[in-house]
């Protein structure tokens, strides 16, 4: 802590920092798995579960949507974290033979 007695030199000034900061929330990413007449739902089901948490059940009614509707929202992360599950995804699909497509998007 500087000390409040000393003397500032002959021509030298003080000078006060005000410092704000804004603290914003980080840009949110969905992690989008596409329908493909390939990857089957087993594939899907394990990558559900090991790379996006969720239990057999959950991974079954997700591969159930993707399947019907085409696509399918897995979850909404920042950027590295979805770029991350997005890349272990596509990994485990590629060494098991399965052309699954993941994708990221901002989320809205």
């Amino acid at each position: 802590m500087p000390d409040p007695t000393a003397q500032i030199p002959d021509g030298a000034t003080e000078t006060a920092v005000l410092t704000t900061v804004e603290v914003q929330t980080p840009r949110q990413f969905n992690v989008i798995l596409w329908n493909d007449d390939v990857t089957t739902f087993d594939c899907v089901i394990f990558i559900m579960m090991t790379v996006f948490g969720m239990t057999e059940a959950q991974g079954t009614a997700f591969a159930r949507v993707v399947d019907q509707i085409g696509r399918g929202v897995a979850g909404t992360y920042v950027r590295t974290v979805a770029e991350a599950k997005r890349d272990d995804a596509i990994t485990y699909a590629r060494s098991q033979g399965y052309p699954l497509r993941v994708t990221i998007e901002p989320a809205s």
